[in-house]
């Protein structure tokens, strides 16, 4: 699929300080650095608070492990302070407070998405792009400072669902979920020279933007990045299907109290 030349606007020097590899460290990790990639974050000011924002099956790790988030620029991870509040499937969102302490414990780059950019709900025009950038697990290999995981890039149109879908486990849902075909025809591997794209498990927990170009455009307006509205949490994947799914953004308001309820 191609896209338009100015989209690339979107790419990592806009989104890059709003995002986190997630790394998992188990008991008796002594690599430096420790851990594993075990999924993607994303920071959020609400309220005046610092949150990170990822997937409850993300967030969900056995007691005596545990999790550490990289801020852009900075020079090595740290760890993610208390325990996350989470929703479970089919939500499937968890959201941990970062205190200024530990926000500012390294020099670093990062920002957090402010709540005038997460979109009321998940409803792109017809034909709209929508974008994902997140850390996928076959090729995000542990190394902190400025994101050495490789970023993946994905550009797409939502698809509609399909029957092939009815065996996943867990099965997406329509009332909760969109999808996003993840295939070569739809996505850019940012930051690396293999044509085959890697396996998306480390992106659960990666926002979808809703660039709101066709939107802007058809508006005669002339667009830009800071356009675009955070339209979902990309949680799973089905291979049978080629596609990435993610929960609507409505489901994430809810969770987060933004609105008290689902049909305002």
């Amino acid at each position: 699929m191609s896209f338009p030349k100015r989209l690339e606007q979107m790419l990592p020097p806009f989104v890059d300080p709003f995002v986190s590899a997630i790394s998992l460290i188990k008991p008796g990790d002594y690599r430096d650095p420790p851990g594993d990639h075990h999924g993607t974050g994303s920071f959020l000011y609400l309220d005046e608070t610092r949150l990170i924002l990822t997937c409850e099956h993300v967030a969900s790790v056995q007691q005596d492990a545990m999790l550490g988030m990289t801020q852009f620029g900075a020079n090595h991870a740290i760890s993610i302070p208390g325990a996350f509040s989470s929703d479970k499937y089919p939500i499937d969102v968890a959201v941990n407070h970062i205190p200024d302490r530990n926000w500012n414990r390294v020099p670093h780059m990062a920002k957090c998405v402010d709540i005038g950019v997460i979109a009321r709900r998940h409803e792109p025009v017809d034909g709209e792009y929508l974008y994902v950038y997140g850390f996928p697990g076959d090729d995000a290999a542990v190394g902190f400072g400025q994101h050495h995981h490789r970023g993946l890039a994905v550009f797409s149109h939502e698809r509609d669902f399909s029957t092939v879908l009815i065996d996943e486990d867990p099965k997406p849902i329509d009332k909760y979920h969109f999808l996003i075909p993840y295939n070569p025809e739809h996505a850019v591997l940012l930051d690396g020279k293999n044509p085959l794209l890697p396996k998306p498990p480390g992106m659960s927990g990666s926002l979808v933007w809703n660039t709101r170009y066709v939107e802007v455009t058809n508006q005669g307006k002339e667009w830009s990045p800071e356009d675009s509205r955070v339209t979902g949490v990309v949680w799973g994947h089905s291979s049978k299907a080629s596609v990435l799914v993610a929960t609507k953004i409505e489901f994430l308001r809810y969770f987060l109290s933004i609105d008290n309820d689902l049909d305002g």
